[in-house]
């Protein structure tokens, strides 16, 4: 029987270099990526396996992540994981006494630029610690560390705001179990929409989605035009009756939005209009979903 398994972090924390005695494990995010010079972070991450049945295959594992600040959007950072080769824990580790990590045994490297839900690709990592050919220390996550300003901040395993916890950091595992009974499913199904419209000089709206069953839904709006446009959310109890949700945003040239319902309604829309008279412009709208 092939199965997916969603395993929940167990312990994160983020290093330093420019505060390397600081230790920063009570925290709810951590960063990844060159600030500067001297300001470099990387960040280490755990999870249980014990979830996983005994006799299982591990097929694929992805780590999955949520980046909720950009230092800068413009600079793209390429995020990669490797497997930590020593113990540390959550309350202690600093950049001074940081575990070592394996430099040959590492995931796929991904771009981090905006932000967004990210995978990596972890299947050597979690294959090694389930095969018990190395001791499962968890993962580091750093960047090339190579240009100032491509800092990205991710949501961690302490979130615990309401629009926040499902964004927690979360390893995503295809496993092939011969006793099906033992095989126990958590964590969460993720789901993604997108349309590219052009706006006009009174609001439009996309097709309402049921919204009801997600627990977090977020809906990005990227500008890849050379005008400003107004964009805000409407929420409905049967998709015909709308209301507005919050307020209208502008999203300049090239801006990417993130927008959150802010009310519960069944459905939820994005209109979108043009700020300028005359001026069009052709927006991306995504949606992404946690159930």
């Amino acid at each position: 029987m092939i199965s997916t398994l969603a395993l929940n972090c167990t312990a994160d924390t983020f290093i330093n270099r420019a505060r390397p005695n600081e230790n920063f494990g009570n925290y709810n995010i951590f960063w990844v990526g060159r600030k500067n010079s001297n300001t470099i972070y990387r960040s280490l991450i755990k999870f249980s396996l014990s979830a996983i049945p005994a006799d299982a295959t591990i097929l694929s594992a992805k780590l999955r992540l949520y980046a909720d600040i950009a230092e800068n959007s413009l600079i793209t950072e390429q995020l990669t994981s490797f497997l930590i080769s020593e113990s540390w824990t959550e309350s202690t580790a600093t950049w001074n006494n940081s575990p070592a990590f394996d430099p040959g045994i590492f995931g796929g490297t991904v771009p981090v630029s905006t932000i967004g839900s990210y995978e990596l690709d972890v299947t050597s990592i979690v294959q090694a610690w389930f095969s018990g050919a190395r001791n499962n220390n968890g993962i580091l996550l750093k960047s090339a560390e190579n240009q100032n300003n491509e800092n990205k901040r991710f949501i961690g395993c302490k979130a615990s705001k309401c629009s926040q916890v499902f964004l927690r950091p979360v390893l995503i595992l295809q496993v092939k179990s011969l006793d099906s009974s033992n095989v126990v499913l958590v964590g969460r199904e993720y789901t993604e929409t997108s349309q590219t419209v052009i706006t006009s000089n009174v609001f439009q709206c996309i097709a309402g989605q049921n919204t009801s069953q997600f627990t977090l839904v977020t809906f990005f709006v990227k500008n890849n035009g050379f005008f400003p446009a107004n964009v805000r959310l409407e929420i409905s109890p049967d998709n015909v009756n709308y209301v507005l949700d919050d307020i209208d945003f502008t999203v300049g040239p090239g801006e990417l939005k993130a927008l959150i319902p802010m009310k519960f309604g069944k459905f939820t829309r994005v209109c979108y209009k043009s700020a300028n008279i005359g001026l069009g412009t052709n927006l991306s709208i995504q949606m992404q979903a946690h159930v």
